[in-house]
């Protein structure tokens, strides 16, 4: 009985001893090998600019808005736009 209170104690120490040991970000990823230039360079290039629609404030890609008739203002669908315009002409009472 004695053995095995020794043996317990022992293996607790250890299995604390390593889940106290710090881990770089790299380690604790699964699989990573601390090559984070190559990561971000991959990220940097699939990103695409985020813009809000001029009504609702959704953000969506800038190569999916719709672009309004000033070609300034980007909506998230044609029924924005459309919106947009009728309350402009109605002297913008709703906005």
């Amino acid at each position: 009985m004695k053995w095995l209170l020794w043996i317990l104690l022992l293996g607790g120490a250890i299995w604390l001893l390593r889940g106290a040991r710090v881990r770089t970000p790299a380690q604790a990823r699964p699989g990573g090998n601390g090559d984070h230039a190559q990561t971000a360079q991959q990220a940097k290039k699939g990103s695409r600019e985020i813009v809000p629609c001029s009504l609702c404030g959704v953000h969506l890609p800038r190569d999916e808005a719709v672009v309004g008739p000033d070609g300034r203002s980007l909506f998230c669908s044609e029924a924005h736009r459309i919106e947009l315009q009728a309350r402009q002409r109605r002297g913008g009472a709703d906005t």
